[in-house]
This record gives structure tokens, C-alpha cells and sequence, in this order.
């Protein structure tokens, strides 16, 4: 694993907070309750954060915990409402980015790297050297699709639910 230095993550099932433990988390705020008297329990200001749930309500509570020229990134699409601009974030020279893995393909920028990029990734997973985010492998078939949509729509999804295609289609 590599050593990034303090990782703060947010989780809150005894499940979900040993899961990102094991991916390097030194700190785990309950995302269920406000972050920012969490942050401050914590006496840190954050050079990046990374979002995947609910941008907008995130940035809006680590803004002011952010330090100068500090980075936000999110995974998650939030429009319009992401309330970056305010002066909290323009007097911290706070940058802001999106990430979609697909924004490659979707307008034809760079394709070959897309492919070389999930190679690298599939060879360092394969490797042990990054760990994988599956938490369930299922072999597809209607009923463990069904499965996996209820999974979904409970909410207590964490990881990756990862279906294989038998080579042998029946």
C-alpha cells in the first residue's frame, strides 16, 4: 500500500468503517451526522477531499475545512447546485474537479489511453499491489441479477458487486 500520509474516510456500519480501514483510512467520520464538528474534533484541514456520495451537501460542509489552494474532487454528478463559488472557497483558492471514467469515450478524447489505463489497473489488482473494491462475485444469471438490484436498492451497498458471463452461455 502506499503511504499518502493521514486518509480520513466517512462510513457508518461496523462493516462499512473495518472496510475502509482496510483501504488505508487513519480516521472515520460518521457520514450519518454533520462533518464539520467531526473535522473539528479532529483539529485538521484538509488539502483534498474526495467525494462519492451527494456533492453538493458534501462541499458545502468541507469548504471551510479545507486549506489554501486545496483540491475537491467528486465522482458524483451534482449540476448546477454545487455551492463552490461562495467566497469560503474563492478566498482559499480552492480548485474543483469532476471525474467521470467514461468521459473519454464519450467524446473521443484519447481513447487509447482509456484501454491502457484499466490494463495497468487490472495488472496491479491482479498483482496485489492495489486492492480490489469488489465486496460480492456473483456468475450472472436472472436470479443473482435480481439479487444484486435488491442489494442495490437497500442502500448498504459498499464496493463493487461484480457479475462474470460463463463462457458457456445457456
Amino acid at each position: 500500500m502506499f503511504n499518502i500520509g493521514r486518509i480520513i474516510a466517512t462510513a457508518s456500519r461496523p462493516e462499512t468503517i473495518e472496510w475502509v480501514k482496510k483501504f488505508g483510512a487513519t480516521d472515520v467520520l460518521n457520514h450519518r451526522e454533520p462533518l464539520g464538528p467531526q473535522l473539528e474534533a479532529l483539529g485538521v484541514q484538509l488539502s483534498h477531499a474526495f467525494i462519492c456520495h451527494d456533492t453538493a451537501i458534501n462541499v458545502e460542509q468541507l469548504v471551510p475545512h479545507m486549506r489554501p489552494f486545496g483540491h475537491i474532487g467528486s465522482i458524483v454528478g451534482g449540476g448546477a447546485q454545487v455551492p463552490i463559488n461562495g467566497d469560503p472557497a474563492f478566498f482559499r483558492s480552492l480548485s474543483f474537479s469532476w471525474e467521470l471514467m467514461g468521459s473519454k469515450t464519450i467524446f473521443g478524447y484519447r481513447i487509447e489511453t482509456q484501454g491502457k489505463i484499466l490494463e495497468k489497473l487490472g495488472k496491479l489488482v491482479e498483482e496485489g499491489t492495489l486492492p480490489t473494491i469488489a465486496t460480492k462475485r456473483e456468475v450472472f444469471s436472472l436470479a443473482t441479477l435480481r439479487e444484486g438490484l435488491e442489494l442495490q436498492e437497500s442502500g448498504k451497498v459498499y464496493g463493487k458487486l461484480v457479475f462474470s458471463v460463463p463462457e458457456k452461455w445457456e
